[in-house]
């Protein structure tokens, strides 16, 4: 079995069963990250949804599924920045990344916990050890030949946290402070391609645009 999806599972499997190894499961599915560079993403994929959905009720496991995200330039203030020691080969396949957006999205809609809710939009500071994480907003900021493609994705995904969010009393402040970014970045988006990202998925489903814009992708 691919590595990387046997320690997610390990990983979902300590926390729905209150086993105290996940520490130890966590620093070996970090040191595996590079696995995720590799173009057979598929066992991949399944990993992340995996690793998802313990994360929903489990900090560490979110902060283990962001620590291996791995996406060279961002930008900010117009200043485009290399993350250390990160060449411009060391991106995700974008299906992984598209993948990786719409698992966030989910933590960010369907956690009970308000602080993993807050980090998976947000990011945060990891423990010692583990890469720092970008929340599912700062993948906005991405640039680069291809970054639209992540972009794309996370423009879809915060739309659906905003409708998904929508109502819900308690998450309201979350639920603003993606909407704000959200109409902020395609304000001064310069690719239409993303730009239209927010109208494809003005449907009743966003699970299903989801699947739909995927399947496109992968076509």
């Amino acid at each position: 079995m691919n590595q990387v999806l046997w320690h997610c599972l390990l990983s979902w499997y300590c926390v729905q069963n209150n086993v105290r190894q996940l520490s130890q499961v966590a620093q070996h599915l970090i040191m595996l990250r590079e696995e995720l560079q590799k173009d057979n993403w598929v066992d991949c994929a399944l990993g992340l949804m995996v690793l998802g959905e313990a994360a929903k009720s489990s900090l560490l496991c979110l902060q283990m599924l962001m620590s291996l995200h791995i996406n060279p330039k961002t930008e900010q203030d117009g200043i485009i920045e290399e993350n250390e020691g990160m060449s411009q080969s060391g991106c995700w396949p974008w299906q992984l990344e598209h993948i990786y957006t719409t698992v966030l999205a989910d933590i960010c809609q369907h956690s009970s916990n308000a602080e993993i809710q807050k980090t998976a939009l947000l990011g945060s500071q990891t423990p010692p050890g583990y890469h720092n994480t970008d929340g599912l907003l700062k993948l906005l900021n991405h640039s680069g030949a291809e970054a639209w493609q992540l972009r794309y994705s996370a423009v879809q995904a915060l739309v659906c946290v905003c409708r998904g969010l929508s109502g819900a009393v308690l998450q309201e402040g979350l639920r603003n402070v993606a909407w704000i970014t959200l109409q902020e970045h395609l304000c001064q988006e310069t690719d239409q391609r993303v730009g239209d990202a927010a109208r494809v998925i003005e449907v009743p489903s966003c699970t299903a645009i989801y699947m739909c814009s995927f399947i496109c992708f992968l076509g």
